[in-house]
């Protein structure tokens, strides 16, 4: 079982890394906003100013490397070609991306100001999207209950990776 969940956690890094490099690029509130800083017709932005072009691409971006990386490394055995490897990979970054973005949508409309959190949304909400992206990839060993043991650590990795992001001045708020 240990194996698998590694396995799982290898298979699920490139979503992690997407999710995490507009942070650590900072590639937030100075560069092009997704919405162009459209209202919606709730009057309340679309997504908010602290998601932008430059921060959904470069998630894209450092997402697939490190899925080349984790190829590369030769720690990632889950697909028997490179190509699959990397398509699964960008599949992931891209979900992540577009679940942040949903999120940001979402809290938006329920009238939460950027960079505030919504608890289960903002840890799980990527990570649903990323699973959703790659799902006709997803390794048949990969169960519900592995899926759901990943969503428990993924909770507890996010909540640790945003006080250590607050802590280096990445993140204005800790969660």
């Amino acid at each position: 079982m240990i194996d698998l969940f590694i396995k799982a956690l290898i298979f699920i890094l490139p979503a992690y890394f997407a999710n995490a490099a507009p942070v650590l690029l900072r590639t937030g509130e100075s560069k092009t906003p997704m919405d162009y800083g459209i209202k919606f017709y709730d009057s309340r932005r679309i997504l908010g100013k602290g998601k932008t072009w430059t921060g959904f691409f470069a998630g894209i971006v450092i997402g697939t490397l490190v899925g080349i990386l984790t190829w590369l490394l030769g720690v990632s055995d889950i697909y028997p070609n490179f190509e699959t490897h990397v398509l699964v990979a960008f599949l992931l970054s891209v979900g992540t991306m577009v679940g942040d973005a949903v999120g940001s949508f979402l809290k938006r409309r329920m009238n939460i100001r950027s960079g505030m959190s919504v608890p289960v949304l903002d840890q799980l909400g990527f990570l649903v999207f990323a699973l959703l992206f790659a799902s006709p990839y997803l390794p048949k060993e990969f169960d519900i209950l592995l899926l759901i043991v990943l969503a428990v650590f993924t909770i507890v990795i996010h909540y640790i990776s945003n006080i250590i992001a607050y802590k280096l001045k990445l993140k204005k708020v800790p969660w």
